[in-house]
This record gives C-alpha cells, structure tokens and sequence, in this order.
C-alpha cells in the first residue's frame, strides 16, 4: 500500500466516522462538524509536514535540528516548507520594542510608553 493510498483510506474513515455519528444520533451535522469534514476532504499528508515545520520554526527549533527531524537534504528545503504565520511575525516584529509594556495588541492604539535608560534613535 503506497503513502497516498493509505493516507486517503485514513481520510475516508475519519470522514465517515463524522457522518457516522451524527447519523447513529439522527441529527445534522455540527458548523464544526461540516467545517473539519471539508477540511479533511481536501487534506494532504504534505500539509501536515508543512504545518510541522512551520511550527518548529516559530517554537525557536533551530532549523539544522528541524531539517535532522523531517529528513531533509537542505536547509533551502526546511525554508520553503516554513511559512510563519501573521502572529509569529508580528511577536518577532513586537521584540523590537525591547522592554517597553503592552506589546502590539495591548497599546496598539494607544501611546508606548518609554523604556528608562533606552537610549535608542530614529535612524533618518
């Protein structure tokens, strides 16, 4: 049996065991029920792998230990299955306000307060 196969036969029978359930209980389905039902119908195996290294990348695992763990040949690899997300790159972006209190979401709208000590300037 090939990797395609039987990741499509695991897909399938999750999938049924969903509509199974809501059948054995004589109701329909759940948003979240119809929402993983057609997420599972279009999901690959690959996508698992790219989720995978996504998040070893944004939890800070060096990328030499991440491409150890996943097999690949190349770091140029490991970076093109890495896609951080919106928040990783907004706390990475965050770390540039050093130590100064609320961090993006907090005092976004509202004024930074400064750091004592912070000797930092605008660079024109």
């Amino acid at each position: 049996m090939s990797w395609n196969t039987a990741w499509r036969s695991l897909r399938r029978a999750v999938v049924a065991a969903i509509l199974g359930r809501a059948k054995q209980e004589n109701r329909e389905l759940t948003r979240e029920e119809r929402h993983n039902v057609k997420v599972l119908q279009k999901l690959r195996f690959q996508d698992l792998r790219h989720t995978f290294i996504t998040l070893m990348a944004e939890r800070g695992v060096p990328l030499p230990v991440v491409q150890a763990m996943v097999g690949h040949m190349s770091q140029t690899m490991v970076r093109y299955y890495t896609h951080i997300s919106n928040k990783a790159a907004r706390q990475a972006v965050e770390l540039l306000d050093g130590n100064t209190e609320g961090l993006f979401v907090g005092d976004f709208v509202g004024k930074v307060k400064p750091v004592k000590g912070d000797s930092r300037r605008l660079l024109n």
